[in-house]
């Protein structure tokens, strides 16, 4: 494990900020050569588009150092990886603090002139009501940014709705205040100060202020906002980069990056900018940590950040442990839901790990390559080749190796979601330390050819069939050139067999691959929203017939879900319920094997 630093990277060092009450999670962009006078507070998003966005944000935290600009990522207290509950009291404010705080280390820390701010969604209307605070915000970067927040608000209700409906509730025992807005909690406090906040400037320093805004696709710039910050005195520049906001908020393993406005925003910084001092690595600055500890659940839990060399490079995670008690020899592993960070939908994977530190056992959560803060190529799942199934499931299982040599544990309990439950399937069939796994929709037993021609065949009728139901006019918006060629593909792959096809192929790795988890004597839980494919599949394939006498310890259960992501709050409360019951189960086996 790397436990230290390093000094300067542009890729990105992982670390918290201990500036305010509750610590946060950063990630610190360092330029290698050439400084200048101006450093760059990159804000968070929230929720969908916080997932979204988050790749792209990454590469734009890059792109900026490297081009001499040291920058900031970091989340918000209650908020992905960051301390703290979303539901705490003065929960805005806190973020609002946050901003501010960042702000002041970040030119403290990097000697910079001037600081600039860069938000999206939510992170304008922080920077707005931060400046307003008195943060030290020279500049603005802002794209899709709103005027008020209430506008914001009402854009987050309707994509909520659209998504989940009914679904998305906060939870049997969640406060009674509590909002779900996507899968992703705020207390109704909250909500009313983002309704309250605004971007719009009305402060003295607004003479000398630089804005540079994005237009939202073909949507532009918020006309109010903009007219705003010029009266107020700002300099105002507007670009527009049509097509590539919607590209970056679509689903993270079909989103693409926005590297025109990447460009334009490094131009206009460029164009702005005048020698700086002599660069000095943020590393090096007071306030930072690469661990902490804090309550969880009413018991003291520690973090810290690991680096683990694998043969897929460096992969950054958080282990999470126990303070007041030696940890169970069993370690929880966690990893990326398809190409979401690390903290998988909802923080879901963040509070799984926590529970599990609180409650006595080590649990990791890790970033695969190229996705979340790991390096490396990023491989769409529908790209993935041979070559990369094969070095991902080698640093699934290098990763164990790292955790039992360096004494965290030496057995596993594995948990994925979407690709991320393949990865725990192919890893515990190969590795007796894997003594469970819990596997949320599952995609499939062997990811073949015929496989992705029939999800591409499922991808091309799905939209026609929901089409057909809801009217002539959905369908004839529906109906261009390409979806016609594209659904005519899907028709024939579907003529030509290759559902029976890809099903009967799913067959033979999945009675192998379940006798040898039954054989080694690994538990399995494999949960699936309605609907799944491959859900489908083994009750069509007669696998849930033989389940209970073939292999007595794999159990596979539905969700009360149609949403694969599984956003909705009571959902995850579900999930986290029948963890701890699998947990338990998995912890008394390995108790009967191993004893203490």
């Amino acid at each position: 494990r790397s436990l230290g630093l390093a000094r300067s990277d542009p890729s990105g060092v992982p670390c918290w900020l201990n500036l305010a009450e509750e610590p946060t999670y950063a990630v610190l962009h360092d330029p290698q050569s050439r400084h200048q006078n101006i450093a760059v507070l990159v804000l968070p998003a929230f929720g969908w588009d916080e997932s979204c966005s988050y790749r792209a944000r990454r590469q734009w935290a890059c792109t900026l150092a490297e081009a001499g600009f040291p920058s900031v990522r970091f989340d918000l207290p209650g908020s992905e990886d960051s301390v703290g509950s979303p539901l705490s009291s003065g929960r805005f404010e806190s973020w609002v603090r946050c901003v501010s705080e960042t702000a002041r280390w970040l030119r403290e820390a990097s000697g910079a002139d001037r600081v600039a701010a860069l938000g999206i969604g939510l992170g304008s209307l922080l920077a707005g009501e931060a400046i307003r605070a008195g943060a030290s915000i020279d500049d603005l970067i802002l794209w899709a940014a709103p005027a008020q927040g209430r506008s914001y608000l009402r854009e987050l209700r309707l994509y909520s709705s659209a998504i989940l409906g009914d679904e998305d509730e906060p939870g049997p025992d969640s406060p009674v205040d509590a909002i779900s807005m996507g899968g992703f909690l705020l207390s109704r406090e909250s909500m009313d100060a983002i309704s309250a906040a605004r971007a719009t400037l009305d402060d003295p320093a607004g003479r000398g202020r630089r804005v540079l805004m994005i237009g939202r696709d073909s949507g532009g710039v918020d006309e109010t906002l903009r007219a705003s910050l010029v009266e107020g005195g700002a300099d105002v520049t507007v670009v527009s980069t049509e097509g590539e906001y919607a590209a970056m908020m679509t689903s993270p393993d079909v989103s693409r990056l926005p590297t025109r406005t990447i460009g334009a925003t490094v131009k206009w910084l460029t164009a702005n900018a005048s020698p700086g001092v002599t660069p000095r690595p943020l590393a090096d600055a007071p306030g930072l940590s690469n661990s902490v500890s804090f309550e969880h659940e009413g018991q003291i839990i520690r973090e810290q950040h690991v680096t683990l060399e694998t043969a897929a490079g460096a992969l950054v995670g958080i282990l999470s442990q126990p303070v007041s008690c030696t940890p169970e020899p069993l370690c929880i592993i966690t990893h990326n839901a398809g190409a979401l960070r690390r903290t998988s939908p909802g923080r879901s994977w963040t509070e799984l790990c926590r529970h599990s530190a609180a409650r006595g056992l080590s649990a990791l959560r890790v970033d695969l390559e190229g996705i979340g803060d790991s390096p490396g190529q990023f491989a769409a799942n529908t790209r993935r080749g041979p070559e990369d199934e094969q070095r991902t499931i080698t640093s699934r299982m290098e990763i164990a190796d790292i955790l039992e040599r360096d004494q965290v544990a030496s057995r596993f309990i594995g948990v994925g979601q979407c690709l991320g439950a393949y990865w725990e399937m192919k890893a515990a069939v190969r590795d007796p330390r894997v003594r469970g796994i819990m596997l949320l929709n599952h995609l499939a037993f062997d990811w073949t050819p015929q496989l992705m021609r029939e999800r591409e065949m499922r991808a091309a009728l799905g939209p026609l069939r929901r089409a057909l139901s809801s009217g002539p006019r959905a369908l004839r918006q529906l109906l261009t050139v390409e979806s016609i060629r594209t659904a005519g593909r899907g028709t024939a792959l579907l003529l030509g067999g290759s559902v029976r096809a890809a099903r009967r192929a799913q067959l033979s790795p999945a009675l192998s691959q379940c006798d040898r988890l039954s054989s080694s004597g690994t538990r399995v839980l494999m949960m699936f929203s309605r609907n799944e494919v491959l859900f489908r599949q083994i009750r069509d394939l007669g696998l849930l017939k033989i389940s209970a006498a073939r292999w007595p310890g794999i159990a596979v259960e539905t969700l009360d879900t149609a949403d694969h992501e599984l956003r909705a709050a009571r959902i995850r409360a579900d999930i986290h319920e029948r963890f701890d019951v699998f947990v338990d189960q998995v912890l008394e086996a390995d108790l009967r094997a191993y004893g203490r």
